[in-house]
């Protein structure tokens, strides 16, 4: 991940280690460029603002302009701008987890779980991608979980507890693996889930993806 360059929204969410948002536990010599979006959740749920596409094409040229190899963003829900944003990019570009979906559904086939915070965003993915992800078991913690308050304000960000989070997130993903069935790999949409990867791992005995493991493969590729 040398010379990584990440789009990152700017919120009061709360930082943890191992999180691609938290500057303060990534490699030396990550690069960061901030975006205000007008409104993040109702853009996710129905589409980006042209205004908030342009912001995250000027902070892409930025971080390329600053000695990016690599772009990603703090946000796995810019999956459908995907294309748009690799285009013309010098450099791998890296929207979500997601960009290893179509990789994993050979090895894994019928058997890919998504695990997300919450699903408000799924009609415009099914809108975009259609046949691409049928059969893709997608997952929510859901907006009474711990983290999805934490995210979303309702738990103050000096109030927050990695290690409740941890623990409820464990649990919960471990229920919705053993309710759906025949999951044999996991991908962690939504960044703030990073840090909880090898817990979620050990707790489930499956491969756990997120977007470390994208950055790095399009790092390879790229290679």
């Amino acid at each position: 991940m040398a010379d990584l360059g990440v789009i990152v929204a700017n919120s009061s969410v709360p930082r943890v280690p191992g999180e691609i948002g938290d500057a303060a536990s990534m490699p030396e010599g990550t690069l960061y460029e901030a975006i205000a979006f007008h409104d993040f959740l109702r853009e996710m749920r129905e589409g980006l603002l042209p205004s908030s596409l342009d912001a995250l094409l000027r902070a892409r040229d930025a971080l390329v302009t600053r000695g990016a190899r690599c772009v990603a963003t703090s946000c796995g829900m810019l999956w459908p701008w995907q294309v748009r944003l690799e285009t013309d990019s010098p450099v791998p570009f890296v929207s979500s987890a997601l960009c290893l979906l179509d990789r994993l559904r050979e090895p894994y086939p019928g058997g890919v779980c998504v695990i997300t915070i919450e699903l408000g965003f799924l009609p415009l993915w099914r809108r975009t991608f259609g046949e691409r992800i049928e059969g893709v078991a997608f997952r929510e913690l859901g907006q009474n979980h711990y983290l999805y308050r934490a995210l979303t304000g309702a738990i103050p960000h000096d109030a927050f507890s990695p290690d409740i989070a941890r623990a409820e997130i464990v649990s919960k993903i471990t229920r919705l693996v053993a309710r759906t069935g025949g999951v044999r790999a996991i991908i962690l949409e939504c960044t703030n889930l990073s840090p909880y990867r090898d817990a979620i791992a050990d707790a489930v005995r499956l491969p756990v993806y997120d977007i470390f493991s994208a950055i790095d493969h399009a790092s390879l590729e790229a290679a």
